[in-house]
């Protein structure tokens, strides 16, 4: 081999020496980044979010316009006050067919919600319905709904002085504007407490109680242009 010849060999075998260096080169740093600790390994983790709502949607409740109910106040056993001795018949608060009308849709309407959902129906109770009466005269007087008006004794005696022995008491109201219907407008109210969803369903917990007696009694206030509805429910003794 002569001189030149070697000379070609020299300069390709520093030329492949450069080229494998270049291509080791990220390689060798890596291991001395290793060796050294000074590696840092970044990873993208794509994450989907899931949102889920703090507290469940409410169902809307079909309320008329202008038609509000209380908030659910169930009363709660207490011991009864004797009753009085002698007690009058306790009639229905309307006088016009309409409101008969409309009280007894309700009761059919509660007695088949009870029935729905295996309990025995409600009996009427004129006495329960003359307390219902006495209270929806309270409220159209004070244009307030309330389970006690100024002045008005509260739902346990307002009932034991309508005649009526009771070891369970509730009661449920609610007021509409719309007076022209009266049936309409008491049905639709007790609907809306028949759709309540726990826990704000106190309306609806009286209606399925253990009270085994009912007074409705459906008021036409043309005065202030409502109609009030008032439930009452007792278990008698």
């Amino acid at each position: 081999m002569n001189r030149k010849t070697r000379s070609y060999l020299t300069i390709a075998l520093a030329i492949l020496l450069l080229v494998l260096l270049r291509a080791w080169s990220p390689a060798i740093q890596f291991a001395q980044q290793i060796l050294h600790g000074s590696i840092t390994t970044v990873t993208t983790t794509h994450v989907t979010e899931i949102v889920t709502p703090t507290t469940p949607a409410k169902n809307a409740i079909p309320i008329p316009i202008a038609s509000r109910l209380p908030s659910p106040t169930p009363t709660p056993p207490v011991q009864p006050k004797p009753a009085p001795s002698s007690s009058g018949n306790g009639q229905t608060g309307g006088t016009s067919s309409g409101v008969s009308q409309a009280a007894n849709a309700v009761f059919n309407q509660i007695n088949a919600a009870r029935a729905q959902a295996g309990l025995p129906t409600l009996q009427w109770s004129n006495m329960l319905v003359n307390s219902a009466h006495k209270h929806n005269l309270a409220m159209m007087a004070g244009n307030q709904l309330s389970h006690q008006l100024p002045n008005e004794p509260e739902l346990g005696t307002r009932i034991s002085q309508a005649g009526v022995n009771w070891t369970f008491a509730a009661e449920n109201i609610g007021e509409s504007s719309d007076y022209l219907h009266p049936t309409t407008a008491a049905t639709d109210l007790d609907q809306a407490m028949l759709n309540e969803k726990p826990p704000d369903d106190g309306h609806r917990q009286n209606i399925l109680s253990n009270a085994n007696t009912i007074g409705i009694d459906v008021l036409i206030d043309t005065q202030n242009q409502k109609v009030w509805l008032t439930e009452d429910f007792a278990r008698t003794a």
